[in-house]
């Protein structure tokens, strides 16, 4: 049995303190040598494969060993998303106190299924449910759950969106052609054939072109299809752009289809005076999908759907 292990499982709290002491070690060193360290590297996978490639290993071997060869020949090879010079993709740099609360998720293992066994985080949940409810502006009736991102979030407001409309045994859903992919993917897994998932075209603005929606609805609805959401984007991942919000919640309420939007990205910039102006309209929609490993800061990932 390694040093400083209790049994095959457990670790004397020595042990535990002076692993989790060197994690720390290096995380903070991390941290304060991001500008000089490269936005990116990455490795081939033929090459990564022949070095971790091979069957199982028949014996366990001491953490602090693992955790060494992590650190020098796994995690360097990544994106640093925290990069200051790194732009690619669109998750932030998490606080540390943020970094610090995963941790303590992690070890104290909640599994928050019900509130029989979680009664504490689930209030907390609901705690900034109802913060986020507010910052949209929708009434106190409303509801929703944290979720592990932007693309469950998606899946849950579809999975509504197709129970509102009934179970249509032909659901058609509508995003733009600046949509995340995710949402498309949500459509696939909540039932919508793919021929019946429509790409809207978008403007000049990369704004969803209203005329061509209509005239997509319209047509579908022509040939026995049943519209069951329309998917706005309150900041697209390309070029932040912001769908018409009342335009869209004005058609979605006058042909009773599900509006929901997706503001993975920019909807947080509703705690702003100028958000809340870029946004007007948004609280007119039936769902609305967050991130809070965005603008938020929170590491990846942390989500949530209102």
């Amino acid at each position: 049995m390694a040093e400083g292990q209790r049994d095959g499982l457990g670790m004397t709290p020595q042990a535990m303190r002076r692993l989790a002491a060197r994690a720390v070690e290096v995380l903070v060193d991390r941290i304060g040598g991001l500008d000089s360290a490269n936005a990116w590297d990455g490795e081939f996978r033929e090459v990564l494969a022949e070095q971790f490639g091979g069957p199982p290993p028949e014996g366990g071997r001491p953490a602090e060993e693992v955790l060494e060869e992590v650190v020098r020949d796994v995690l360097p090879y990544a994106a640093r998303l925290d990069h200051p010079r790194f732009f690619g993709f669109v998750p932030s740099s998490p606080t540390w106190p943020g970094i610090v609360a995963d941790f303590l998720a992690a070890g104290f293992n909640i599994n928050s299924c019900t509130w029989l066994v979680s009664s504490g985080t689930s209030q907390l949940e609901l705690v900034v449910v109802d913060w986020l409810r507010g910052w949209i502006g929708y009434p106190e009736s409303a509801g929703g759950l944290l979720t592990s991102g932007g693309s469950a979030a998606s899946v849950e407001a579809l999975v509504a969106a197709r129970d509102a409309a009934g179970h249509p045994s032909q659901p058609t859903v509508y995003m733009s052609d600046q949509s995340h992919s995710a949402l498309k993917r949500a459509a696939w897994i909540t039932g919508v054939r793919r021929e019946h998932t429509r790409i809207v075209p978008s403007d000049d603005d990369f704004r969803m072109d209203m005329a061509e929606l209509r005239r997509q609805v319209a047509e579908d609805r022509a040939h026995g299809l049943e519209p069951v959401a329309i998917c706005a984007n309150a900041g697209t991942a390309s070029t932040g752009a912001i769908d018409p919000l009342s335009e869209m919640a004005d058609y979605c309420k006058a042909e009773g289809v599900w509006l929901h939007v997706d503001a993975a990205y920019g909807g947080f910039a509703l705690v702003t005076g100028a958000g809340r102006d870029l946004l007007a309209g948004i609280d007119r929609a039936d769902s609305v999908g967050l991130d809070a490993h965005k603008w938020f800061f929170q590491p990846y990932e942390a989500g949530g759907l209102i």
